[in-house]
């Protein structure tokens, strides 16, 4: 059921998307957050890391990447890839291309604020009150909190004025689903990562250079060939901690093994970021099949392994093979 027809029937939607920028309220920590928006290098980072967490689906024979759903069933894959469906995509019933950008919307959310919250919203129909689909909507970041395993959304008190509802909305525990299970270790670097790279995306020249630009280096000693490969230590220094080699911006001052070590880790970094993400959507589609009376796990093929990982590096020091034919798994086809 397409998602245009499920806004004629009656839904289990509590939460609001609440733009509360309109009422001239701002949250400070979304403010904080948009920054690694503004930012160049960790907006680099960030999209690179919603490019490659799982490839495009493109129209073609080969397709990078196969769905299954478990225990197979066409009907059942139709009423999660409309549920799944992002919001800026066109309408396609295939189950990759939902789940592709599905988990490109959720990795987003999960890299820069740090979780991704969704409601599992139900469509029933009018006659009998069964559920007919579902949806996953995607609620507005730090507006929920949770008590003693009760979740609820806040709404500045202005937006809900304007709304006409309570500031304080209860949300059913069992049709929320949170995104956020990187490991600690993963979770800190990744912070620290874009906290650096924040820092390093503003002015590279200071500002006593840019003043006195012509008399700089005679005047203070300053010299623009250091200042630019300092950088580029600071930014190598940066990503270390995932593994992201900044699109190659300084791969001219690492040895190749180093770099294909670095490699390795981001591979590494987005497969745990990737499964994380579907192993939290398998749990929300087995409480929606208990409510609609069905079962589904989705599991993803032809996609690199934390043993394809493990494997390459196990290679790379051995030593016996050459650079290009460990990475070989690795690169898109």
């Amino acid at each position: 059921m397409r998602r245009d027809r499920t806004k004629e029937l009656p839904s289990t939607r509590r939460s609001v998307w609440d733009y509360s920028e309109v009422d001239g309220v701002e949250n400070p920590k979304l403010q904080e957050r948009n920054a690694y928006f503004e930012s160049l290098q960790s907006h680099m980072l960030i999209e690179d890391i919603g490019a490659q967490v799982i490839p495009y689906v493109r129209l073609s024979e080969k397709e990078p990447f196969t769905v299954e759903l478990v225990p197979p069933s066409e009907e059942v894959a139709s009423l999660v890839a409309t549920a799944l469906k992002s919001r800026d995509r066109g309408w396609r019933d295939e189950l990759s291309s939902s789940l592709a950008d599905f988990v490109r919307e959720c990795t987003q959310s999960v890299i820069t604020v740090g979780e991704a919250i969704y409601e599992i919203v139900y469509f029933s129909n009018p006659t009998d009150q069964k559920p007919v689909a579902f949806e996953l909507e995607l609620i507005r970041p730090f507006t929920v909190k949770s008590r003693r395993g009760q979740f609820f959304q806040e709404i500045p008190q202005k937006s809900a004025e304007r709304l006409s509802i309570s500031n304080s909305i209860d949300l059913p525990s069992d049709s929320i689903l949170v995104f956020q299970q990187l490991s600690p270790a993963l979770r800190k670097g990744l912070e620290h990562t874009l906290q650096t790279l924040a820092v390093l995306s503003k002015k590279l020249m200071p500002q006593f250079a840019l003043d006195n630009f012509r008399d700089a280096a005679s005047k203070f000693g300053y010299d623009s060939a250091n200042q630019v490969y300092a950088q580029r230590l600071a930014l190598a220094e940066a990503g270390k901690a995932i593994g992201w080699n900044a699109r190659g911006l300084f791969t001219d001052d690492m040895l190749e093994y180093y770099s294909l070590k670095r490699h390795l880790s981001f591979e590494k970094f987005k497969i745990e970021l990737r499964n994380s993400i579907v192993a939290t959507l398998n749990g929300g589609l087995g409480r929606v099949g208990q409510h609609m009376g069905f079962e589904a796990q989705i599991r993803l093929h032809g996609l690199p392994t934390m043993s394809d990982v493990e494997r390459a590096e196990s290679e790379l020091a051995a030593g016996g093979k050459a650079f290009g034919e460990i990475l070989k798994p690795f690169l898109s086809k």
